[in-house]
């Protein structure tokens, strides 16, 4: 992981002297300049709230028909910062809580917890390696908690550059482990439930010009274990009993997606297009298109406006109404996730930049779908670089 030392200033710039003729070598040159020692490379914190309105049939908080409330409050606070420990090492450190009241999951305690407060945390740390001039690899891992549930993930990743950094490849491989404590729908403690997923990406970029880059991306995941979640229900024909959700033990997703970024120098306009193809063995389909304008507005603000659409087909067993009795190991599911519908997301984001390596940001999105879900969410955020 060493690297060769950059001197602060040429040769030749430090041996000149006034009258042009070669002055002595002065100890910067024939020492080089002192490197670095350890620092904060930079910061961000970002605080961010999103309120979600709308039913589903997999939630609780409703008649046993359906469908029950999906309303959710959520206040983010995260920070992130950057350690440089050298010209060839950097550490990323990204603490999250969520600090969420929501009717749907706390309504399968009968007892009274149907706005209930829920608050989790998360901290992920990232090792970033310079291991040649051409190759960098990286090892992220990851934690989650909040009350019932557990996560804990890692991932090494490595990239290549190439042709003078015109292009890059990459690969990474990455592991998961999930841990829920699990309840019946009327609130009994069953035990623990685990799951693992084991994921795997490749990708690539090019740079078309000095104003024009692509990149495409392959990425599998395979899940075992428990797929289920704590509190979804599926509503039985007739309106008068639920049943529990039951999904297959395993499953296995894959995506291939491509983006396009063009930079439009007279106008200080950047373009982005980015497609994204999703299926899985549940049978589920997605399409996801999303393109985004970045302009600069002054030499201190910038705006972002971006629309995403997003199609997808609903899992064979989806059911709004299961027959009654349906077999204890009949897959069947009313999890709104993973029904057909269509969702469409706007957003807009304002930066301003107090100085060239500190900056405030202003986020809003909006997003809607067509099974009676919507979202709204917003963040302020400030950054600094060093």
């Amino acid at each position: 992981l060493l690297l060769s030392r950059a001197h602060a200033q040429s040769p030749a710039a430090l041996a000149r002297g006034a009258s042009g003729e070669a002055a002595a070598p002065s100890d910067l040159e024939i020492l080089g300049s002192p490197e670095r020692g350890a620092h904060i490379e930079s910061w961000r914190m970002r605080m961010g709230y999103y309120f979600q309105n709308g039913r589903g049939f997999q939630s609780a908080a409703g008649p046993s028909a359906g469908p029950g409330s999906e309303k959710l409050w959520v206040f983010q606070p995260v920070g992130m910062v950057v350690l440089r420990q050298n010209p060839a090492l950097r550490h990323r450190f990204v603490l999250q809580s969520d600090i969420v009241t929501a009717a749907s999951p706390d309504a399968i305690d009968i007892t009274s917890r149907a706005s209930a407060i829920t608050e989790s945390a998360a901290l992920e740390i990232t090792t970033e390696a310079k291991v040649t001039p051409v190759d960098t690899l990286t090892i992220e891992g990851r934690y989650h908690q909040e009350e019932q549930l557990g996560s804990a993930s890692s991932i090494i990743g490595y990239q290549r550059s190439l042709a003078e950094d015109n292009a890059t490849v990459s690969v990474s491989l990455g592991a998961t482990a999930d841990r829920r404590e699990s309840y019946t729908r009327l609130g009994e403690f069953e035990g623990l439930r685990n799951r693992v997923a084991l994921n795997a990406n490749i990708g690539g970029s090019q740079l078309l010009s000095p104003t024009t880059i692509v990149s495409t991306s392959y990425g599998i995941t395979h899940q075992q274990g428990d797929l289920s979640t704590t509190y979804h229900v599926v509503p039985v024909v007739g309106g008068l009993d639920t049943t529990s959700e039951e999904l297959p033990r395993t499953r296995r997703r894959q995506s291939i997606s491509g983006d396009v970024a063009q930079r439009i120098v007279p106008t200080s306009t950047t373009l982005r297009a980015d497609y994204r193809h999703y299926w899985d063995d549940f049978d589920l389909r997605a399409h996801t298109a999303e393109v985004q304008l970045i302009q600069d507005l002054t030499s201190w603000m910038m705006v972002r406006g971006s629309y995403r659409f997003h199609r997808q087909t609903g899992v064979d067993f989806f059911t709004t109404a299961a027959p009654i009795g349906i077999a204890a190991s009949e897959p069947r599911t009313a999890d709104s996730d993973l029904a057909e519908f269509d969702a469409h997301e706007v957003g807009v984001k304002l930066t301003w930049f107090f100085t060239p390596l500190r900056s405030f940001d202003l986020t809003y999105f909006r997003y809607e779908r067509s099974n009676d879900l919507h979202m709204d969410y917003f963040a302020l955020s400030i950054a600094e670089t060093f």
